[in-house]
């Protein structure tokens, strides 16, 4: 519940100052039309990778569809007020949201898939991490340079 009302206010304000202030990038210029295709095109993406990955059926498929694009929209929205609001935790938030969307797409999908699903999950943190962990050594040897 608390991080309900925490994304509602972070749109909320995003709102607001958005409408203070300017486009700062093309994606802020972009029409409302644009932005909904782009959105769509993204989930559609989305979710084709995961129809090869798991094998998903046509309704599973819509179903997945919908979710992708629900959390899609919701994660510029996240990233758009992150952007005007200083000390915000971002990677908390959208750690949160995809969550969230994980928690919706769970019961589409059927034992198999599940487990597909959650090892495709944990080899990605582990790649995360690995990088994240390169890039920590690199800042601590001055190497800031792609290896």
């Amino acid at each position: 519940m608390k991080t309900i009302l925490t994304i509602a206010l972070i749109l909320a304000l995003n709102n607001v100052s958005f409408a203070q202030q300017g486009s700062r990038n093309s994606r802020q210029q972009m029409t409302p039309e644009q932005r909904e295709e782009m959105l769509t095109v993204s989930a559609q993406r989305q979710t084709e990778r995961m129809t090869e990955f798991l094998e998903l059926n046509e309704e599973q498929q819509e179903a997945i569809h919908a979710i992708n694009l629900k959390y899609a929209v919701l994660r510029v929205q996240i990233t758009e007020a992150a952007r005007t609001q200083e000390g915000m935790d971002i990677r908390t938030l959208l750690n949160e949201l995809d969550e969230r969307r994980d928690d919706e797409i769970l019961p589409i999908l059927n034992e198999n898939q599940i487990d597909r699903f959650l090892e495709q999950k944990k080899e990605a943190q582990e790649r995360r991490e690995e990088m994240r962990q390169r890039v920590e050594e690199r800042r601590r040897t001055g190497n800031l340079e792609r290896q």
